[in-house]
């Protein structure tokens, strides 16, 4: 019996100790992924603003069902761009 705890504690616990470590490091790598491709999603919508802006800063766009104006969802990017992590940018 005492020989059964040894091999459990000498290979299968550093066994499962590694399989964690690889799926937090695979989760990890994930989120670092999406968190990538939002921040490019949140510079390409800040630059085809930008340009809407530059040609008439009158008009209104729609987001999520609402009607806001372009300066307005200029200024709310401008939030969400602020909360991104600095990396991602």
């Amino acid at each position: 019996m005492n020989a059964l705890k040894l091999i459990v504690l000498l290979v299968v616990f550093p066994l499962l100790l590694a399989a964690l470590g690889g799926w937090e490091h695979q989760r990890a790598q994930q989120t670092t992924t999406q968190m990538v491709e939002y921040a490019a999603n949140v510079v390409t919508a800040k630059r085809q603003l930008q340009a809407l802006a530059a040609r008439d800063p009158a008009t209104l766009i729609t987001i999520n069902g609402e009607k806001i104006s372009v300066s307005l969802a200029l200024t709310r990017l401008a939030k969400i761009e602020a909360e991104l992590p600095p990396h991602s940018l």
